[in-house]
């Protein structure tokens, strides 16, 4: 279906397979340097460094490692949408959702792979990260993708959902975190100074309908760094999801045999599952695993339902009552009126809304920014 870039890469930037440009310094960071789990970006960054400037560059198709299985979930969702919407007058706009997007690697996969295939589809994008100040960031990449603004969205911020069931019932979770030393290399040469202050978290019907996605979501990739049971424990966001969306491509950071169970019981059919630190047999020979993956494929799919869900409104998805998650007021950056200033060498993870009223924090608190 795709042929490999080929072309003269730009200073500062590595070009894949797809012709995704990323800069180098983004790309090529220690946190991706197993010479086995990330084997191929280890290759990528390799040849790159290896290339004189103004090179002439064949690319070829990737190494099997962690990531390919990503990219096959991607590319999958773009064939399918591609072979669905070709040839028609009035073809509906291909949707991809990236819940702990980074740099907005796979949406720019998606976006490349959708270029080739069907020049000129519509399509709406949505990327999500609890760093607001990547915002500027994303849409410079879109902008090198020829990316049009208006479908190119961002939404700084965390996805709470409330679990209804089990030890987890009616206490809000949320997801999308990253480390700080993760963040930090990669955002040291887009945005020098301290990691902003987080947003309040929003769920992921309120999400979609603010961002205003198409009704029918072609893939829905999710790497939220162990969020994933929280996430998928309310019925509302399986409900939703299974309605909506053709396919999700999951980053395994725990085990997920329960995610599996509920999505089962909607009538996902999981395609391939590979668990967190370990060297699975796959079809294409032994691979390592860092985060794990899983591919899922919604086989009870179907348009009409999609959109009746949809024309049905929230309604149907009940928001949750307002707790102190809600009535939490977000604090100010780090130097502003009110706020002690930020020590660039100490970091105290964020705590849920009612640790952070107890006296205990606001003690640990104090001696942290002090003297």
């Amino acid at each position: 279906h795709f042929q490999p870039w080929w072309g003269v890469p730009k200073i500062g930037m590595l070009h894949d397979f797809l012709g995704v440009q990323i800069p180098i310094n983004t790309f090529c960071i220690r946190q991706y340097a197993s010479p086995t789990v990330h084997a191929l970006r280890v290759r990528q960054c390799q040849r790159r460094a290896e290339l004189p400037r103004a090179a002439t560059v064949q690319t070829a198709w990737p190494l099997v490692s962690e990531e390919y299985f990503e990219y096959i979930d991607v590319l999958s969702s773009v064939v399918d949408y591609v072979e669905l919407e070709r040839g028609r007058s009035a073809q509906r706009r291909y949707a991809f959702v990236e819940l702990g997007c980074g740099y907005g690697h796979w949406t720019w996969t998606a976006h490349q792979a959708l270029q080739q295939l069907l020049p000129g589809a519509p399509y709406k994008y949505l990327l999500t990260d609890v760093q607001p100040t990547l915002e500027p960031f994303l849409q410079g990449i879109g902008r090198n993708h020829s990316v049009e603004p208006h479908s190119l969205r961002f939404h700084p911020g965390k996805v709470a959902n409330v679990s209804r069931t089990g030890p987890l019932r009616g206490k809000y979770y949320f997801i999308n975190w990253h480390h700080e030393e993760w963040l930090k290399e990669h955002l040291q040469h887009i945005r020098p100074g301290p990691i902003a202050a987080e947003p309040l978290p929003i769920t992921l019907h309120e999400l979609l309908a603010i961002h205003q996605m198409p009704c029918v979501l072609d893939m829905v990739d999710v790497d939220i760094d162990g969020g994933e049971i929280a996430f998928f424990d309310d019925p509302n966001a399986l409900d939703l999801l299974t309605a909506r969306a053709r396919r999700i491509h999951l980053g395994v950071h725990v085990n997920v045999t329960t995610i599996m169970g509920r999505l089962g019981v909607r009538g996902w059919r999981l395609e391939r599952h590979y668990g967190n630190g370990r060297k699975a047999d796959t079809e294409w020979g032994p691979v390592s695993f860092g985060d794990g993956v899983a591919s899922l494929l919604n086989a009870n799919f179907s348009f009409d339902k999609a959109e009746t869900f949809c024309s049905q409104g929230p309604s149907i998805l009940p928001k949750p009552k307002k707790g102190a998650a809600h009535r939490r007021k977000p604090s100010p950056p780090p130097g502003a009126p009110g706020r002690p200033p930020t020590r660039a060498h100490h970091h105290t993870p964020p705590l849920p809304p009612k640790a952070q009223r107890s006296w205990l924090h606001k003690l640990l608190s104090w001696l942290s920014h002090s003297d």
